[in-house]
């Protein structure tokens, strides 16, 4: 199999997506000199490009190179948010819980901590997601609104109450919910659906 796709491969030598599943499948074969060249040919013919990033960047992580693996999947998941996440879920399932070792992963964007917060939330961890949130920019939160929401209902589903009132706050929801208060006990407001 590896020599039909290395041989497909120099059929179309300026195809990133070659490249990348010659380095998928030398990997498997455990042939993991000749599946990082396909790699990084492939990041030479596409070096914007998410995939290949994502792929070397998982493939230096499995084989422990933290230092590899962290500036790849940056890059992979610089121009596409999806992959944010992606990249904290992997690196949290591979580097065993430590949110100190995700948070190698994490950009300077709003983008990114958002992405962040948001995973923590997902993983019911309220404070790692508030403390993350936190060092987002008062001004730019405003554009993460779907994580916020999302974060709130995360949170309040794993009855991380604490947690998930910051995000509620933070929505607007109920900008005057507090832990071990009772706000609109009389129903003068709107409860939103």
């Amino acid at each position: 199999a590896i020599q039909r796709i290395e041989a497909a491969a120099r059929v179309s030598p300026n195809h990133y997506g070659s490249w990348t599943e010659l380095g998928r499948t030398a990997e498997r074969a455990g042939e993991l000199e000749r599946a990082e060249r396909g790699f990084l040919q492939a990041i030479e013919l596409a070096p914007e490009y998410t995939i290949p990033r994502w792929q070397i960047g998982n493939f230096y992580l499995r084989r422990g190179r933290i230092e590899d693996a962290v500036r790849e999947l940056r890059l992979a998941a610089r121009h596409s948010s999806p992959y944010q996440v992606q990249v904290f879920s992997t690196a949290w399932n591979v580097l065993g819980n430590d949110p100190q070792q995700v948070e190698q992963f994490l950009s300077d964007t709003g983008a990114s901590k958002a992405s962040l917060a948001y995973f923590y939330g997902s993983i019911n961890r309220p404070d790692d997601a508030v403390r993350i949130w936190n060092q987002i920019d008062p001004a730019e939160r405003p554009r993460y609104d779907w994580q916020v929401k999302a974060l709130a209902r995360d949170l309040k589903h794993h009855r991380s109450f604490r947690g998930a009132l910051e995000f509620v706050r933070e929505t607007g929801v109920d900008a005057d919910a507090r832990p071990e208060t009772r706000t609109n006990g009389e129903f003068e407001l709107s409860i939103p659906q």
